[in-house]
């Protein structure tokens, strides 16, 4: 088994191109495989984080592991103060509701332990500020 190891150096970027940034990566001898700082941030968290790997004909793709959580989306109300006629919320039968704001207070106490955490977008199909309770805060 192929084992991933971080590098302070090799941090050379090969190019920019339609699908990203491309790195250069180094077998060592004793099989581990050395990646850019860049990439190994982008995959996980450090010290032991398992990627998901893919082998395919002509190319290995590695994906981030399912708990570096790095953009969150929460909504806190479906409720909207607005009609517009091409919004799917004409379409659907759901009853309009507000997250608690005790569950709203638990998800926000948790963010610090998502180090990759670079946003939270606070919306959906309802917008934020027609919570009862949100604007208050």
């Amino acid at each position: 088994m192929q084992q991933f190891t971080r590098s302070a150096g090799n941090r050379r970027k090969r190019s920019r191109n339609r699908r990203g940034t491309e790195y250069v990566a180094r077998i060592e001898s004793d099989g581990h495989m050395v990646l850019p700082q860049d990439v190994v941030t982008a995959l996980g968290p450090p010290g032991g984080a398992e990627v998901r790997v893919v082998v395919e004909k002509d190319h290995v793709q590695l994906f981030p592991s399912i708990h570096n959580l790095s953009r969150l989306y929460v909504e806190p109300t479906s409720a909207c103060n607005l009609s517009c006629r091409t919004c799917v919320r004409n379409d659907w039968n759901e009853p309009i509701g507000d997250m608690d704001l005790a569950l709203f207070d638990r998800l926000m106490g948790q963010l610090n332990a998502f180090k990759g955490l670079t946003s939270v977008m606070f919306g959906g199909f309802g917008e934020p500020t027609c919570h009862k309770d949100m604007t208050a805060r």
